[in-house]
């Protein structure tokens, strides 16, 4: 299988499974395993760093369409079925002792229970009961039966903000409202050492009196305690509201729920999350890789400090963020106060550094550290040649074009023995290839160009300089940032060599080198920094 079938199977059997967790439904584990054997191993790395069967499917057999509750249980009496989700399904219940209404959640105990969602339920219920706060939905009482595991929580009617979202954006002062709210129950559950990990507008519920409070703690973890819930390198939450750290590593902390706040509010007054792709693991490599669009530009009703307030909280890295939930509502009590917020809109410089580091389409690029060099290497010794050849001849135009013609075939070999395969096999090699390709064929036509009006050789070396700088430009477009430098600094040599022939083509072969060395190593110490960072915050 190329790779690029065996990304888009993983992609299918990621919609398949984040829908299905969504929606509740079951997943039969052996037609799961069936329909996708082919890559049963990738997906075991991507959902949960472990036993894909053992911890991801279960996780969708809590809750089944076919479940469905008792009349009644003790004081309970059942109603209809108001919500569902990868860890229960939710009824509207009538507590007949005290003559309330009540939502309670359930899982049905069965053989394809997993302990796991069990534990995690349990989990849920404790993490809610030691909160007590007006934005934060409260547990009334947990009963756990040899058939039945439910959380008893109070009916809100008002329903939830993934639901007032589908008639539209709402004004921004009423998202920064409600936000407020939740940043203020968010900050009260940090307090008491627990990390939501999942905000997003269907965990948000409105009150009648206007209140806003956050519900659904399924995914929360303890900073304090590990839980043993969560395997190293296992990633949760909902891919659109994801914090870089979370959907990248799996690694989270209190900024990971400061980013997803950030990513709620900027889907209340956009109408959509800031990163929304065909397939979650497609926009889990967005919220990895790119800079959200600004709410102003999408939304010219938002007020720019509003969107000032937005934009801190999306950024890539924690420290960028607001340092807590409650830093960040109070600052949207400024914004609604019309006093000056904390946050500002990055200077130009920090625009520019922002540009310059982003790395996109890293899972691309990840298997090319090695080569890179060795590409680097070739170029440096086919110009050193150039350089030793024209000490000892005039003409410049055979020796260059047989230099093209050995990098040319010395790739085809390199690729062909690597890869098996001389094109490309993914989206991002595809853009390489495409840009690359022309570059290499240009610059024959410019030497035969150039030589027939009887130019020098260092002016051919500089129009190569020119056409590498703005093959390194395009490339940063859709990889490192870095690459944008270098590009320039192409440009930039091009002009010497205009005037000046002798070294010329050394020089050029050099910074080649030099330039896939520093792309290589950033590569590679990029991926390094990752894997640090998320054993650090587990």
């Amino acid at each position: 299988m190329t790779n690029d079938g065996r990304d888009a199977l993983i992609d299918a059997a990621a919609t398949e499974y984040f829908q299905a967790r969504e929606r509740g439904e079951r997943i039969d584990r052996e037609e799961f395993l069936r329909k996708y054997s082919a890559i049963a191993d990738d997906l075991s790395a991507v959902f949960s760093g472990g036993d894909l069967l053992d911890d991801v499917l279960p996780s969708v057999q809590a809750a089944t369409p076919s479940d469905s509750p008792p009349v009644s249980l003790g004081d309970l009496e059942f109603g209809e079925e108001i919500g569902r989700g990868g860890m229960g399904v939710v009824y509207r219940a009538m507590q007949a002792s005290l003559r309330r209404e009540v939502a309670v959640k359930r899982i049905h105990l069965s053989d394809a229970t997993a302990p796991q969602d069990v534990e995690r339920f349990r989990f849920e219920a404790r993490a809610a009961a030691k909160l007590s706060h007006p934005n934060i939905l409260p547990v009334l009482t947990f009963v756990e039966t040899p058939d039945e595991v439910m959380m008893v929580m109070p009916f809100i009617a008002g329903g939830d903000l993934r639901q007032r979202l589908e008639s539209g954006p709402l004004p921004p002062r009423s998202a920064a409202g409600i936000v407020i709210d939740v940043a203020r129950g968010v900050a009260h559950a940090h307090a008491h050492g627990i990390i939501h990990r999942d905000i997003k507008p269907g965990n948000i519920i409105l009150c009648d009196d206007g209140r806003a409070v956050v519900a659904d703690f399924g995914l929360a973890r303890s900073l304090d305690v590990d839980s043993g819930l969560t395997h190293t390198g296992q990633v949760l939450g909902t891919p659109s509201f994801m914090a870089p750290e979370q959907a990248c590593s799996g690694a989270v902390g209190p900024a990971a729920d400061v980013y997803a706040l950030g990513a709620t509010l900027y889907a209340l007054v956009v109408g959509k999350p800031p990163f929304q792709a065909d397939s979650p693991i497609a926009t889990m490599q967005l919220v990895c890789d790119h800079t959200p669009v600004r709410p102003r530009l999408l939304n010219p009703h938002v007020p720019a400090d509003l969107d000032a307030v937005i934009m801190k909280c999306l950024g890539k890295s924690p420290d960028e963020r607001y340092a807590s939930a409650a830093e960040l509502a109070d600052d949207l009590q400024r914004f609604l106060d019309g006093a000056p917020v904390r946050a500002e809109p990055p200077s130009l410089w920090r625009r520019v550094q922002i540009a310059f580091g982003q790395r996109r389409n890293r899972e691309g690029f990840e298997h090319w550290s090695g080569p890179l060099v060795r590409i680097g290497a070739l170029v440096f010794v086919v110009h050193l040649l150039l350089e030793i050849a024209a000490a000892f001849s005039t003409g410049w135009l055979v020796p260059r074009l047989a230099g093209r013609g050995v990098i040319l075939l010395m790739l085809a070999k390199w690729l062909y023995e690597w890869r098996g395969e001389l094109g490309p096999l993914n989206p991002f090699e595809r853009s390489v290839w495409s840009l690359w390709s022309g570059y290499l064929l240009a610059l024959p036509f410019a030497d035969v160009g150039l030589a027939a009006i009887d130019r020098s050789r260092g002016e051919a070396a500089s129009v190569e300089c020119l056409l590498a700088g703005v093959g390194f430009i395009a490339t940063g477009g859709f990889s490192w940032g870095g690459c944008y430098i270098a590009g320039f600094l192409f440009l930039l040599l091009s002009i010497p060599f205009w005037f000046v022939s002798t070294g010329a083509d050394l020089a050029f072969g050099a910074f080649w080198l030099l330039t896939l060395a520093v792309i290589s190593t950033y590569g590679a110490s990029s991926e390094e920094r990752d894997t640090t960072a998320a054993e650090v915050h587990r």
